[in-house]
């Protein structure tokens, strides 16, 4: 009963459960995140001069070159009509661009006027071509519903004049009919009718054809006036015209500079990549001349980017970061092989390709992608290590659908407005992953993170095992240095898991463990018996030796006469005792002589 009390208070007292919103991040606070960019090496550039001949006549020649020949005058004159507005503002439209083409003469200083902006011609462009647009459809408007009212009128007419018709038959009838009922009065009215018939359907078929044509001509017209707007706008932008420069040429192009047939992947790079500078414009003659700068790619040399997200990680309460490179690339013939780029050496085009005209690597790959891969030996990567009191900034980045965050914060607010509810969410750690609940904010000092729909954020995550097998630990020296000097350069190491775990284990004075005999152990004893041998072995042959060398002595001593060694005594010296010695030695080893 008191276990169940106990129970129900706890409840209570923890109120309502926390949304289970955060994940542990990784352990080294980095994520490779997939980008669309590529970075191109070894990138040449082919310059080719182009001119271009805005005619609306010729384009309408082009699509229907026996139209004249099946609709009438009037249709006649709206044609003329629409290609001279279509000729007026294609002038129009250069010569708003002909404001922005710089003459050799301005550059030389003569005959400079002012500056004009993109904004003006992007402006007027749109308000022509609209002005166009509503111009057109009034006048198929007007034309559409005159052929309606007529053709309205007629079918109304139709009952009429086939009642009139029918009671002047059947008054023909009754006053001409002869007795074999022949009629005899010819009935002109009928035939006059027949023939009015017979020229309104041909009136209908001309009008068909006239709208029909009408309607055709003015979207041709429409479309190119269109594409030629479009067309101005990416030559003033710098890029490669789509209506003037179609992708068969570019393919031609690159066909008379390279040794072998372009295929479509270097095609479309050469498209997509390249750009255009204007030359000349006339409008009076609805000329325009501009160069296309054409990238000469190789598939060998096109490599992909991947973006690192680099929030770092918490040891104790030092704030670590590894020094780790923005972006790094990879060649699909080697995805695990990951190269850090000096992007220095590229020119950035289409905000997200890099172009480089060598090979951009650092040499040194092993410290350019340090932190992306497992630590090897002798591994040193350098780092920047932070106290807590010098983190004071909430970092958080997108990564898919979650959010990678670094807070030195430990609770967020989760707040749903629709509901009108805020609860307080207590962080359990300071690097994590958090998924904000669908309709929901949370709050983390003055960031707000929002939902992530999965559909919306997808992308292609990595998280480098750095730390498999190794651990970090900081010295407490290390440490209280950094919390006195703040921020430091420092160097990660690896250490082995296991040789840290022995090092963290108490030193026993007692074995309680039973100790099993090993063929290790047995090799030792071995060793150390021979080593033991073999020196007692050595310590009694010199000792015998010794021994050998002190009874030769003494024997000597014994040999010399008493009166020698009474002399010796009491007068001689040192040197003289030696060479009697010596010469007592002689006689006593040689009896022969004393024989003699």
């Amino acid at each position: 009963m008191l276990l169940w009390l106990s129970l129900l208070c706890l409840q209570l007292t923890r109120g309502q459960l926390q949304p289970d919103i955060t994940s542990p991040g990784p352990a080294s606070g980095i994520v490779l995140r997939d980008q669309a960019g590529l970075l191109i090496t070894n990138c040449r550039t082919h310059t080719q001069k182009v001119f271009v001949r805005l005619d609306p006549r010729k384009v309408y020649l082009t699509h229907y070159p026996q139209a004249t020949a099946h609709y009438s005058w009037r249709a006649a004159l709206w044609t003329e009509n629409a290609l001279l507005h279509a000729e007026a503002d294609t002038k129009h439209m250069l010569t708003q661009l002909q404001k922005m083409t710089v003459t050799q003469s301005e550059l030389s200083g003569h005959n400079r006027r002012n500056k004009r902006f993109l904004g003006a011609l992007l402006g007027a462009a749109a308000a022509v071509g609209t002005l166009f647009n509503l111009g057109v459809t009034s006048i198929n408007s007007v034309s559409l519903s005159t052929l309606r009212q007529h053709v309205k009128e007629i079918q109304t007419e139709i009952p009429q004049l086939r009642e009139h018709l029918t009671q002047q038959g059947e008054t023909l009838q009754t006053i001409g009919k002869s007795l074999k009922g022949t009629l005899v009065v010819l009935n002109t009215h009928s035939v006059l009718l027949n023939q009015t018939m017979n020229s309104m359907k041909q009136l209908f078929s001309v009008i068909q054809n006239d709208v029909a044509h009408i309607q055709l001509v003015a979207s041709l017209m429409s479309d190119m006036l269109r594409e030629v707007s479009s067309s101005i706008d990416s030559l003033a932008m710098g890029r490669i015209p789509p209506y003037l420069v179609p992708l068969s040429l570019v393919q031609t192009v690159l066909s008379s500079i390279t040794t072998h047939p372009p295929d479509s992947l270097q095609a479309h790079l050469a498209y997509s990549l390249g750009g255009s500078i204007l030359l000349h414009v006339d409008p009076e003659q609805s000329e325009l001349a501009f160069l296309l700068n054409l990238p000469i790619v190789e598939s060998n040399n096109i490599y992909r980017l991947k973006d690192i997200v680099n929030v770092g990680f918490w040891q104790g309460n030092t704030h670590i970061t590894i020094n780790t490179p923005d972006v790094v690339a990879y060649h699909d013939s080697n995805p695990q092989l990951y190269l850090a780029p000096n992007l220095r050496m590229c020119t950035l085009t289409k905000d997200i390709h890099y172009l480089c005209p060598s090979k951009p690597f650092l040499r040194d790959n092993t410290e350019g992608i340090c932190g992306l891969q497992p630590m090897q030996r002798d591994m040193v990567c350098p780092a920047e290590a932070k106290p807590r009191t010098q983190v004071t900034e909430t970092r958080a980045e997108i990564v898919g659908n979650q959010w990678l965050v670094n807070t030195p914060i430990r609770t967020a607010t989760l707040t749903y407005d629709q509901h009108d509810t805020a609860t307080r969410v207590t962080l359990p750690n300071q690097s994590m992953w958090i998924q904000v609940p669908k309709g929901a904010i949370l709050h983390l000092g003055d960031l707000a993170l929002y939902h992530l729909p999965s559909e919306e954020y997808q992308s292609e995550i990595e998280i480098p095992a750095f730390f498999r097998n190794q651990n970090l630990t900081l010295e407490p020296e290390l440490e209280l240095s950094i919390e006195e000097g703040g921020s430091q350069t420092i160097d990660i190491t690896p250490l082995d898991t296991a040789l840290q775990a022995l090092s963290r284990l108490p030193v026993l004075n007692n074995f309680p463990v039973a100790r099993s005999w090993t063929a290790a152990d047995t090799a030792l004893c071995l060793a150390t018996a021979v080593g033991y041998t073999l020196t007692l072995g050595l310590a009694f042959v010199l000792f015998n030796r010794v021994n050998g060398v002190q009874r030769s002595m003494n024997r000597c001593t014994a040999a010399l006469p008493r009166t020698f060694k009474r002399k010796h005594r009491k007068r001689g010296t040192q040197a003289e005792t030696m060479l009697n010695l010596t010469k007592v030695t002689t006689q006593a080893e040689d009896p022969q002589a004393e024989d003699n």
